[in-house]
């Protein structure tokens, strides 16, 4: 294991040390602060930045290392993200999945490790539903007049003709899976 050869630790300014369980939060709360962004910024805007994909890939690749995660484990999670982009990949070829959702989840597969990998799809998948079938009743029940004032992004977002924000469900699977639930 890692951690066995090298013992990681931030010497602050003070002498304070961080030890790895204070690493492993700091870089959960990140993970999760990142994912909201991405469900925020893909509400308003039906994107995802590069950015935050590669920043919550790279997060989980270090909470990894940091907690001495075997490299089989490692090879397991890098794996399964790959092979989930290229599958991904061909349904954004095939236009039924945006760039960004493909991107976002194959790093936040990376970002839960090898034992949030079930519970991540499950929660997502659960999430996507429940966000689907929302998305549904919203468009069909708001009437125009209710919309008409609204900010432009929730015109797009009741939209008949519009996607769905995928990172919403892509967040909670994620945090989900961050929390430990199902594990």
């Amino acid at each position: 294991m890692l951690n066995r050869c090298v013992e990681i630790r931030a010497e602050s300014a003070y002498g304070c040390s961080m030890s790895p369980d204070l690493i492993q939060l700091l870089i959960t709360c990140a993970s999760i602060g990142l994912l909201l962004w991405a469900a925020v910024h893909d509400l308003r805007t039906y994107e995802i930045p590069d950015w935050i994909s590669i920043a919550l890939a790279a997060l989980g690749l270090v909470a990894l290392f940091a907690r001495g995660a075997a490299w089989g484990e490692i090879g397991l999670v890098v794996g399964c993200a790959a092979a989930t982009f290229a599958g991904l990949a061909v349904l954004f070829f095939l236009g039924w999945m945006g760039g960004g959702d493909v991107k976002l989840i194959s790093a936040t597969m990376i970002a839960v490790g090898a034992g949030g990998l079930l519970p991540f799809a499950f929660y997502m998948a659960l999430a996507g539903a429940v966000l689907c079938l929302a998305l549904i009743a919203a468009r069909r029940l708001t009437p125009a007049k209710a919309v008409a004032p609204a900010p432009a992004w929730i015109k797009a977002l009741l939209d008949r003709k519009a996607g769905v924000p995928y990172a919403v469900a892509i967040c909670a699977g994620g945090i989900a899976a961050l929390a430990g639930l199902g594990q």
